[in-house]
Formats: structure tokens, C-alpha cells, sequence
């Protein structure tokens, strides 16, 4: 029997600790296919992934269906729907000689193979609207704000085995070396 001062304290610990890695392996295992398809991006040689957020679970999460425009004095999407869920939220840079549009495409088409999409809205270059207020009121993501020339945003409604989904694709340049991609992939309830 052990009596040493603190060690089953510090057993009870290690404990605790392995059982949290344990069964962070097994949720990543079990992740769905579509978050699969974007914790992968980054493996990619032109990929760097600058930014990923935890998923967190979201309540009336703003989803644009529409460019932004100044209404009232405030700058919103044109049109939108509120949504409920688990939020994923990724950022990446593109490197080498790639641009942005390109890697947005490349996400695009895995998805398509991960979920059966939908487009609900696209815009591209000042059809979109204001480029800071994309990076800044919608995705909270300053690196994201470049030329409103060179910006692209996607949004698709998914599902997967019963599962809803909404993903979300920001492309933006700043300069020609500095091109990102930002992707959000919200899982609903399924009540929604």
C-alpha cells in the first residue's frame, strides 16, 4: 500500500489527465467527415493555418446571405438567418505561388465530397461589399481585411446522415504574399 504524502493525490491527477488525452483522441476519431476535410487543409505544402478556434457551441450565429451594406447607419448583410450549434473556425495563409480563390476552390470541392451542398449565396470582388467589415464585424478576423477587388465569400447549406450543416468561405488578398482563406463549418441541432 502506498502512503507517501500526496501521492494519491497525484495519482488521481495522472489519472484524470490520461483519461482527458484518452478521450480527446477518441472525439477527434469520431469527428465528422466535413471537419475532417478542414482540420486536413493545413497538411497541405501551400496551406499554413494561422488561426483555428476550438468548436464552440454558438447561439444565433450570423450567417450572411447577402453583401454588406450600410442600413440604418450600421453595416450588415443585406440579407442573413440566425443559427444555433457547434462552431468550427479556421484561417489559413496561402504560400508559394497560389492564390486564394484557388485553395477556396480546393476546400469547395473536398467538401462537395464530405456533404451534399448547397449554394445560398455568392458574391465576389465589391459585389460583396465592405472588405473590413467582413473581416472585422462578421468573421473577428483582422488578417482577413484586403482589397475589395480580390475578396470571395461562399456560403452552402450541408448534410450528412441526417446531419445539417452551414459552411462559410472568405477569400481575401491582401498582397499578392499575403492571400488568406477563411472557412467556418457550423453543425446544427437537429432540431434545425
Amino acid at each position: 500500500m502506498i502512503n507517501a504524502p500526496g501521492t494519491f493525490a497525484a495519482l488521481c491527477i495522472s489519472a484524470a489527465v490520461l483519461w482527458s488525452f484518452s478521450t480527446a483522441a477518441i472525439a477527434d476519431t469520431e469527428a465528422a467527415p466535413a471537419v475532417r476535410v478542414l482540420d486536413d487543409i493545413g497538411a497541405l505544402p501551400y496551406a499554413d493555418r494561422v488561426h483555428q478556434v476550438p468548436p464552440e457551441q454558438v447561439r444565433g450565429r450570423l450567417i450572411p446571405l447577402g453583401a454588406m451594406k450600410k442600413l440604418g447607419g450600421v453595416w450588415q448583410p443585406k440579407a442573413s438567418e440566425r443559427l444555433d450549434g457547434t462552431l468550427h473556425r479556421y484561417t489559413w495563409q496561402v504560400l508559394e505561388q497560389y492564390a486564394s480563390i484557388e485553395l477556396m476552390e480546393e476546400v469547395q470541392e473536398e467538401m462537395t465530397a464530405a456533404l451534399s451542398l448547397t449554394l445560398l449565396f455568392d458574391c465576389e470582388a465589391r459585389a460583396c461589399g465592405s472588405s473590413a467589415q467582413w473581416a472585422n464585424r462578421i468573421f473577428n478576423e483582422r488578417v482577413l481585411y484586403g482589397t475589395e477587388a480580390a475578396q470571395r465569400y461562399r456560403v452552402f447549406a450541408g448534410e450528412d446522415n441526417g446531419e445539417g450543416y452551414r459552411l462559410l468561405l472568405y477569400a481575401t488578398v491582401r498582397t499578392a504574399q499575403r492571400q488568406y482563406l477563411h472557412a467556418e463549418l457550423l453543425q446544427l441541432p437537429p432540431d434545425q
